[in-house]
């Protein structure tokens, strides 16, 4: 398994430096053949663009980019402390070793409180164990079925355990564009890493 995980970070520096020197000798870049024909990129759609006028004290819109983002009132550090206060480790996916991350995003409204708050994504080793445990227990396939469902349990309690996390958070100092509180999103990672 070391062997493998190393021959790819060697494959990927290899591959990632050789696209840094194609890079660094192409004197010009033509925007519209760096994409496939069928790669179609809008920015405005990405990051929308600043309001013409200042938002009004009634607008109910949700911002993805502000001239100044909200803010964890002490800090980035004590975000995470009060995270790792909050959060339990599902015992269920400590025991069979499930680790990974959940990709929470939420909304922190103009007076600083958390709402919307919901799991996107969540990117875990549970492929992996289940590889693993086919190869070394030949068993029936109702035992696979069940160690599978076993593992979308693990990954739903991390995600429930991302988002019962969040909502706990206390408020933040909220976002504002033109010098107006708006509403804004926030996403954060949250890693699941056993010790050892």
């Amino acid at each position: 398994m070391k062997k493998i995980l190393l021959l790819l970070f060697v494959g990927l520096s290899q591959f990632v430096f050789a696209q840094v020197d194609s890079v660094r000798s192409a004197k010009t870049i033509d925007a519209e053949n760096t994409y496939p024909p069928s790669v179609n990129v809008n920015l405005k759609e990405v990051y929308p663009a600043e309001p013409e006028s200042a938002p009004s004290a009634d607008d109910k819109s949700i911002y993805t980019v502000t001239e100044i983002s909200a803010e964890f009132e002490g800090g980035q550090d004590k975000c995470l402390k009060f995270l790792s206060q909050c959060i339990t480790y599902p015992a269920i996916a400590r025991e069979n070793g499930v680790q990974g991350k959940t990709y929470v995003k939420f909304v922190i409204e103009k007076n600083g409180s958390v709402s919307h708050v919901e799991c996107i994504n969540i990117s875990t080793n549970s492929g992996d164990l289940l590889e693993a445990y086919k190869r070394k227990i030949k068993k029936t396939e109702g035992t696979v079925e069940q160690y599978q469902k076993m593992l979308e349990l693990c990954n739903n309690l991390l995600k429930e355990e991302s988002v019962k996390g969040m909502k706990l958070l206390p408020k933040w100092k909220p976002a504002t564009q033109n010098g107006i509180a708006v509403r804004s999103y926030i996403t954060l990672p949250l890693t699941f890493k056993l010790e050892g």
